[in-house]
């Protein structure tokens, strides 16, 4: 095999010395061995690349030994090898000779990187150079003739680059520098904007201090020396000598004012109250909360709200009722607050016509004010029994309870027995505060339910209006053997219920828990634990 190649080597050197080719580096400068080994002679030294030949020594060429131009040295008994040639052709001029006469004489050995390489191995390594772009085709510098100058005279001028800057040719840095200026530039605006709005807002912040020094003696001088007539008959030039025309002119001095007034009514009370909505009407400051309820900012229009109901507006409340079924939960809110308040019929229609439902915060809040309210003015409370959602008829209910309305348990009554399981739970707490004995069929029904949560509800009502029936049911729901808790609950109230029927079920229950609970619900010192 090594015989084959030799030979075949040795042809392919002496038929491509006088070919010339040239060729592009984006593909390979060779096709096949041919073009290969003329690219080596091309390039002449290549990096870690190196040559030489080996000798199987024959009879009659001892003499190659001594050959200075190979500098021979021994492997083993019968090969040889030359020394490395960095240089194809001074490798290729040295053995050419012998590879005439007697081609397997001399083998020819690639080295990369002092490793001995075959042919397709050094082909890689070559070509991963050339991609690599380590290695070029060496050019040959023409010679520039008379002709060739004048023939280039006859060809017009064509600028090479197209544009007038290289630097718009390449797409690329074009878009990468235009990034960078955009987000320096975006950078750059988001810090003068904030420089502007924090210089704003320390401005105005500034001005309320002013205007806050300018409002608090003169209008605590008013409200100590004016009367509420003396109030109602002020003109325009009489606050103008309180306050500065310059100044009372403008918006942010008037919220400023309305802050101050809004804050002194909520602590004073009798005349002094009577004397800050006289000059805030005077003052027209009652416009600019009328002109709150139609902003387009929820915040705007909750303060405009506040304002009406701390200042008794009445005559915004047509405006007022046309935002109780607003979309934001806030407006909604104080709007049916403030709508309670200065109505002079506590209409809970508004309430009972609200498509949102009512959350915790709204129902406390409400209770405060229907609470403070029904002792002046009457309530119909039951409207809200029939509410468009559930949490306003819970609502009610809570509210008869709350305020104590038994005049309302009839209609409880009525409609206990229609109503799902939880709505059945609140007016059975309502049954249990109030004490309504006669509904103890009610409380029957919901014990002997499928649903844990009204059994037990119906379970603490039974302790308080239960009856006989009761007592027979916990007996029997003590007899299915329910959880711990549940016990505890069904004997904590069967004990206050019927305490005979309670004691002659302990001592025939042979049930260590129920031991445990009795125990516990006679101790004095852990009756409320």
């Amino acid at each position: 095999m090594g015989k084959l190649f030799t030979l075949g080597f040795s042809i392919v050197l002496l038929h491509t010395i006088s070919l010339g080719v040239s060729f592009a580096q984006d593909s390979l400068p060779y096709r096949d061995s041919t073009t290969f080994f003329k690219f080596l002679e091309q390039q002449e030294e290549i990096p870690s690349l190196e040559y030489r030949y080996k000798l199987e020594l024959k009879e009659g060429y001892e003499a190659l030994l001594s050959d200075s131009t190979f500098q021979f040295s021994q492997l083993d008994n019968s090969t040889w090898v030359s020394k490395t040639y960095p240089n194809f052709s001074s490798w290729y001029a040295a053995g050419a000779e012998y590879l005439a006469v007697d081609s397997p004489l001399l083998q020819p050995e690639f080295l990369v990187y002092e490793e001995i390489s075959d042919y397709q191995a050094t082909q890689d390594y070559v070509s991963n150079l050339w991609r690599n772009q380590d290695i070029f085709i060496p050019e040959s510098s023409p010679e520039v003739g008379d002709e060739l100058v004048m023939l280039a005279n006859l060809v017009p001028y064509e600028p090479m680059v197209k544009y007038r800057f290289h630097f718009f040719s390449d797409f690329k840095l074009v878009i990468v520098v235009s990034l960078i200026v955009f987000f320096l530039i975006m950078a750059i605006g988001m810090i003068l904007f904030m420089l502007v709005i924090k210089t704003r807002h320390s401005k105005i912040e500034a001005l309320k201090e002013k205007y806050e020094a300018q409002i608090i003696g003169p209008l605590s001088a008013v409200l100590f020396e004016k009367s509420e007539e003396e109030i109602e008959l002020m003109r325009d030039a009489d606050i103008y000598a309180i306050f500065p025309e310059k100044d009372f002119k403008k918006k942010l001095f008037k919220e400023v004012l309305i802050e101050k007034i809004i804050s002194l009514n909520k602590k004073m009370k009798g005349d002094f109250k009577d004397k800050l909505k006289s000059l805030y009407k005077k003052f027209k400051l009652d416009v600019i909360s009328f002109q709150n309820l139609k902003s387009k900012r929820w915040d705007v229009v909750t303060r405009g709200l506040v304002e009406i109901n701390e200042m008794d507006l009445v005559e915004a409340l047509p405006q007022v009722r046309e935002l109780t079924n607003a979309s934001n939960f806030y407006i909604r809110s104080q709007s049916i607050a403030t709508l309670l308040n200065l109505s002079e019929k506590v209409d809970l229609s508004t309430i009972k016509k609200q498509s949102y439902p009512l959350s915790r915060w709204q129902q406390m809040n409400y209770l405060r004010i229907i609470k403070y309210l029904h002792i002046q003015k009457s309530l119909k409370i039951d409207t809200l029994f029939y509410g468009e959602n559930q949490t306003i008829r819970l609502f009610g209910y809570k509210l008869v309870r709350m305020l104590g309305r038994v005049e309302l348990v009839g209609q409880l009554a009525e409609l206990a027995p229609k109503v799902d399981d939880v709505e059945k739970i609140e007016i059975l707490k309502t049954y249990q505060i109030i004490g309504i004995h006669t509904e103890a069929t009610f409380v029957n029904q919901c014990l002997r339910s499928d649903n844990p949560d009204l059994v037990v509800a119906a379970a603490k009502a039974s302790g308080v209006i239960g009856d006989q029936v009761s007592a027979h049911i916990l007996i029997e729901l003590l007899n299915e053997q329910p959880n711990f808790q549940l016990k505890m609950l069904f004997l904590e109230n069967l004990l206050k219920l019927d305490q005979s029927m309670y004691q002659e079920y302990i001592s025939k229950s042979n049930d260590l828990e129920l031991s445990q609970i009795h125990a516990h619900l006679v101790d004095p010192l852990l009756q409320h634990v």
